[in-house]
């Protein structure tokens, strides 16, 4: 499957599980982490993937390098408010402040990306080039979790 396709598929995953967790209550701690949990194994396979599969060669064959850069700084801004959310108790008032900020992060990310860095891929790749990205990055994503 097309990269491009694939990456909009995370990236409806993660926003529903994002979704899901800013609607938790206090009460729903359990639920909570188990979201959490989820959310984080799918968010870090799908970062580091792309970085590695889409990102890299975009950076070595597209015209707008500025745009790229500034996505892999962004990865760097969600996983580091990750690394803080992880450190956060599930029941802490300010739990969920930070979903929502991650969600608000991840969301401009999204909108960006989907926008201006596939319009460059369509341009730098062809078609079979993007089916063959597609591939590398589903096996990127398995060995991601598989060592998460």
């Amino acid at each position: 499957m097309n990269i491009l396709n694939l990456l909009k598929e995370d990236h409806r995953e993660v926003k529903g599980l994002l979704e899901q967790m800013e609607k938790t209550t206090g009460r729903g701690a359990r639920k909570r982490q188990q979201l959490w949990e989820k959310y984080r194994m799918a968010m870090l396979a799908h970062a580091h993937a792309e970085q590695r599969v889409f990102y890299q060669p975009l950076l070595q064959e597209g015209d707008d390098p500025e745009t790229i850069l500034e996505a892999e700084v962004e990865h760097q801004v969600v996983e580091r408010l990750m690394d803080d959310i992880a450190m956060t108790d599930v029941s802490d008032d300010k739990w969920v402040a930070k979903i929502t900020v991650l969600k608000e992060l991840v969301g401009h990310h999204v909108k960006e990306e989907e926008s201006s860095i596939f319009k460059e891929a369509r341009k730098a790749f062809d078609r079979k080039q993007l089916d063959a990205m597609g591939e590398a990055f589903e096996q990127a994503k398995q060995e991601e979790m598989a060592t998460a």
